[in-house]
C-alpha cells in the first residue's frame, strides 16, 4: 500500500500531539529527557523548512504548468498564489529561525547536570 503525502504529515501532527500531553501529564524527571527531546524538534523544525520549501516548488510547477486554477471563491490566479508563496516564504523563515533557537536550546540544556534528591542517593561509604 501506497503512504500519501498527507498521511505523513497527519502522523507528524499526531506525533506532536501525543507529546504534548504526555509532557502536561508527566513532565520531565532529568535533563537528558529535555535534551533527547528537543534534539528532535530541533530536527522535526528543520525539515519542517525543507517540507514547506518543497510544497511551495510543487505549486510553482503546477503554475508553469497552467495545471492550476481559482476556487469557486473567486480572486485571480495570480493574487492567490502571491498570498501563498508570501505566507509559504515566511513561513519556511520562522522553521529556520525556530530550528535554530531550539538548536541554541539544545545546546544549551546539554550542559545541565542532574542533582538527585537526598533520599535517592545510596548509602555513604564509611556508614
Amino acid at each position: 500500500m501506497h503512504e500519501r503525502l498527507e498521511d505523513h504529515a497527519e502522523s507528524a501532527a499526531r506525533s506532536l500531539v501525543d507529546l504534548v500531553n504526555t509532557l502536561h501529564r508527566q513532565g520531565i524527571e532529568k535533563p537528558l529527557e529535555a535534551y533527547h527531546i528537543y534534539s528532535y524538534l530541533t530536527r522535526a523544525a528543520a525539515e519542517m523548512r525543507n517540507a514547506l520549501a518543497l510544497i511551495e516548488d510543487s505549486v510553482q510547477e503546477m503554475r508553469a504548468k497552467e495545471r492550476l486554477q481559482p476556487d469557486h471563491r473567486g480572486g485571480s490566479l495570480e493574487e492567490v498564489v502571491r498570498r501563498f508563496s508570501e505566507s509559504s516564504n515566511a513561513a519556511q523563515d520562522l522553521s529556520g529561525e525556530l530550528a535554530d533557537k531550539m538548536g541554541n536550546a539544545y545546546s544549551a540544556v546539554g550542559h545541565l547536570a542532574y542533582k538527585e534528591a537526598p533520599e535517592e542517593q545510596g548509602p555513604v561509604a564509611g556508614s
